[in-house]
């Protein structure tokens, strides 16, 4: 049997107004985040995507969006949450390391390896797949889909896919191989927000 996982990213933050880095720390959605989660409402309806079954991680800013983009019930995970950056958490964007330095630096200073990430976000979505229904959507953040999308593919942490804002990353499952297989990215146009502030 073959089913369907969105993965959604939440809209901006402060924070990412701001270039703060945010991981386990939150901040709110911004008036242009409110409005990418209509976008992406929009793409969801235009393109025909039910929902029967809705996850999200337990930060704000994913239940949030959530909030906006459907009104169906959902189940808040901690495994889904963005990656602890540690004593980074709210520093300039400056801050942050090289990529290749990523999988294991925040660890020195109280945060999570990629591997550790990694593990918890696999292993929840794979659990989430094998409940009953067809159509998942999981809301998220970007590292999140990030390190999921370059677990899948064999592909470096923060490669050439793009993953803004309210991107959608669309998967497979097939049930009986236990495999996923990446469909697209959605990166939407918000261009005309601009005009709209």
């Amino acid at each position: 049997m073959r089913k369907k996982l969105y993965m959604l990213r939440h809209g901006q933050t402060r924070f990412n107004e701001r270039h703060r880095i945010q991981g386990w720390c939150d901040a709110p959605l911004t008036e242009r985040g409110k409005r990418q989660a209509k976008i992406a409402k929009r793409y969801f309806a235009k393109n025909g995507i039910a929902f029967d079954r809705i996850v999200c991680s337990t930060s704000e800013r994913c239940s949030d969006t959530l909030e906006l983009v459907t009104d169906l019930p959902y189940t808040r995970h901690h495994a889904l949450k963005e990656m602890d950056f540690g004593e980074f958490e709210g520093q300039p964007e400056c801050l942050m390391p090289p990529v290749e330095l990523f999988p294991a630096y925040f660890a020195r200073y109280g945060g999570e390896t990629l591997e550790q990430v990694e593990a918890r976000v696999v292993a929840k979505i794979k659990e989430v797949m094998e409940e009953e229904h067809t159509s998942v959507l999981c809301v998220t953040h970007g590292g999140v889909m990030r390190i999921f999308y370059a677990w899948l593919m064999g592909a470096k942490m923060r490669d050439e896919q793009d993953c803004d804002n309210c991107a959608v990353f669309e998967y497979d499952y097939d049930t009986d191989t236990k495999a996923f297989s990446f469909v697209q990215a959605v990166n939407h146009d918000f261009s005309g927000l601009e005009e709209e502030a």
